[in-house]
C-alpha cells in the first residue's frame, strides 16, 4: 500500500509503503523530492545531489508538513524506483487570540515540577506560576532560580522536590524554607554566600541544610559528584554514613565536561574514575580537545559520548576512533512537538492519535480524535487535563506575550488564564497565597526549627513590634485556634 497524501501545514504523518518489513532483505531508500515543503521528522536524513532528502534502509517514516505546496516522494529498492506519489500540503488558518500584545517579548520559562503542580510550572519575571484544577496559581514571588531535584530522607532514599531560590537568598524545598543566604542552588544542594556547600536532608520530617564543605565556588552543571573550588579546581565529593569527603583531581578551570570527563583550560581531556572512600584515579585521555559530551553520529544511528578536537574532528570519547557527526545537531523544523492523550502508547507523535506541534511561526497545531485545531501566537506547550466523563480535553499553553491560556476540545474555545494576586498585607500570610491558615504556621515553625531568624518573613510580625520571633508564632497559633 502506497498512497498520495494530503496534509495540513504544521502536522506530521507516516508516509511510505505499508505494511512495513516487506523489503528487509533489500537495499531500500525513501526520498522526498522537495524538503522545503515536507521533511522527514527524524535525525538520520541525508541530502541528495538532486536536492532531495532521503533515508537509508527504510520504506516508511514520519514526515512533517513544513510549508504549503506539493512535493513528490518515492521509494527505491536496490536502486530502482518502484513506488512514487505526491504529498500535498494545505495552508492553515489559525485562531487568533484577541488579547495578544505583539510588542511584548517572550521571556517565560516552562519548568518541570514535582511539588507545586503535576504539570510544568511557569517562571516569568520572577513569579512562579502553577496550574492546578484548571486554575492559574501564584506559587512564589521574587524567584531568581528554580530547579526540580531531590533531597535525602531518613532512610537514605531520594525524594523528588522543587527547589526555589529567591532574590534575597532564601532557599525553599517543597515549600519549606531551608536557608536564607544562598548564592546558587543545585538539584540536591546549594552554595551559601560565603562559599559553603550544603545538601538537603530530611530530619524528623523537616528538610534541613546539611553542611558539607567550604571553599566552594560553583557547581558543575553536567554532573552532581563534583564542584569547583575557589581556585577553579574540580573537586570530587562523596558521602559515607553522614560524613563528607573531598578529593582533589588536579583539573583546573574546565571548559567542557560530561559526567566523569573534563576538558581543562589547556584543552586536555581527563577521565576521573571514582573510587569508594578513596582518592579518584585521574587519567589523561586526549589533547587538543574543546568539547566532551553526547552527540549523534554514524548517520544518526548512534547517540553517544564523544570528544571533539579544535579542528572539528570527533572521536569516541577518550579514544582515537574517529566518528562522523550528523550535520551539526539535528535541527527540528518546528519549535516543539509531543503528544498529550495517547492511547496508542507510542512516543512518536506522528503515530499518536493526539499530538501537537508548535510551528516555526508560533502556530500551535493540535490533532485530537482525528480533528485538527490551530492557534496562533503560541510560544510553548504546558500540559493538559482530560475529562473521562465528557471525553473532552483542555490544553494549557504559553503565548508569545507571556500570557497563559487554555483551549478546550471539542468545544473549540480558548480562555485567557489570570492569577489572583493575593493581598500583600494579610497578617500571618507567610507563604503569600492570599490566606492565613495552618500552612503559614507550619512554615513559621519550620523556619524557627531550622535555626533561622524569621525577621525577614513576610507578614510574620503579628504584634507589630517590628520584630518577627517566637512570640509572633504563638499569636499565629492562638489565632488559628480561635
Amino acid at each position: 500500500k502506497f498512497n498520495d497524501i494530503s496534509m495540513k501545514r504544521g502536522y506530521s504523518e507516516l508516509a511510505g509503503a505499508f505494511p512495513t518489513g516487506l523489503f528487509d532483505d533489500y537495499t531500500t531508500e525513501i526520498h522526498i523530492e522537495n524538503p522545503e515543503t515536507v521533511v522527514f521528522d527524524v535525525s538520520s536524513a541525508y541530502s541528495g545531489d538532486d536536492g532531495s532528502s532521503y533515508l537509508i534502509n527504510q520504506t516508511s517514516a514520519p514526515v512533517y508538513a513544513k510549508n504549503a505546496g506539493s512535493t513528490g516522494y518515492y521509494i527505491t529498492i536496490n536502486g530502482e524506483k518502484v513506488f512514487s506519489g505526491t504529498i500535498n500540503v494545505e495552508e492553515i488558518s489559525p485562531l487568533n487570540m484577541e488579547h495578544i500584545n505583539k510588542d511584548t517579548e517572550y521571556s517565560s520559562e516552562r519548568l518541570q515540577s514535582e511539588y507545586y503542580s503535576s504539570k510544568p510550572v511557569i517562571l516569568n519575571d520572577g513569579t512562579l506560576y502553577a496550574i492546578n484544577d484548571g486554575k492559574l496559581e501564584i506559587c512564589e514571588h521574587n524567584v531568581s532560580d528554580y530547579k526540580t531535584g531531590y533531597y535525602t530522607d531518613k532512610d537514605g532514599s531520594y525524594v523528588s522536590s522543587d527547589i526555589v531560590l529567591l532574590d534575597d537568598g532564601t532557599v525553599k524545598v517543597n515549600g519549606q524554607t531551608v536557608a536564607s543566604d544562598a548564592a546558587e542552588i543545585g538539584k540536591n544542594r546549594f552554595i551559601s554566600n560565603d562559599g559553603k556547600l550544603y545538601y538537603f536532608k530530611d530530619e524528623n520530617g523537616q528538610i534541613k541544610a546539611d553542611y558539607a564543605v567550604s571553599d566552594c565556588k560553583s557547581f558543575i552543571s553536567t554532573t552532581n559528584y563534583y564542584y569547583l573550588s575557589s581556585d577553579g579546581e574540580v573537586m570530587l565529593i562523596s558521602e559515607n554514613n553522614g560524613s563528607y569527603s573531598t578529593y582533589s583531581t588536579g583539573i583546573k578551570n574546565p571548559i567542557s565536561s560530561h559526567n566523569d570527563y573534563f576538558v581543562d583550560e589547556n584543552k586536555i581531556l581527563w577521565e576521573v574514575k571514582r573510587n569508594k572512600n578513596s582518592a579518584p584515579t585521574v587519567t589523561k585521555k586526549a589533547e587538543d580537545a574543546v568539547f566532551v559530551g553526547y552527540r549523534s553520529y554514524s548517520g544518526g544511528t548512534v547517540y553517544g559520548c564523544v570528544h571533539i578536537a579544535s579542528d572539528g574532528t570527533a572521536y569516541r570519547v577518550g579514544t582515537t576512533q574517529k566518528v562522523t557527526l550528523c550535520d551539526d545537531e539535528y535541527t527540528k523544523p518546528y519549535i516543539k512537538s509531543g503528544y498529550f492523550f495517547d492511547d496508542s502508547a507510542t512516543v512518536n507523535s506522528a503515530l499518536s492519535k493526539s499530538n501537537y506541534h508548535i510551528t516555526s511561526d508560533n502556530v500551535l497545531t493540535l490533532l485530537y480524535s482525528g480533528e485538527t485545531h490551530e492557534i496562533a501566537d503560541v510560544a510553548d506547550y504546558i500540559g493538559y487535563d482530560y475529562d473521562n466523563d465528557s471525553k473532552s480535553i483542555t490544553i494549557y499553553y504559553i503565548c508569545t506575550d507571556n500570557s497563559v491560556c487554555s483551549y478546550s476540545m471539542p468545544e473549540n474555545k480558548y480562555s485567557l488564564m489570570t492569577a489572583e494576586i493575593p493581598d500583600e498585607n494579610i497578617p500571618g500570610d507567610i507563604n503569600d497565597d492570599g490566606t492565613f491558615n495552618i500552612l503559614d504556621i507550619t512554615q513559621m515553625k519550620q523556619y524557627i526549627l531550622n535555626g533561622l531568624q524569621p525577621q525577614e518573613l513576610k507578614n510574620a510580625d503579628m504584634n507589630n513590634d517590628n520584630i518577627s520571633d517566637i512570640s509572633d508564632f504563638v499569636i499565629m497559633k492562638n489565632n488559628i485556634i480561635k
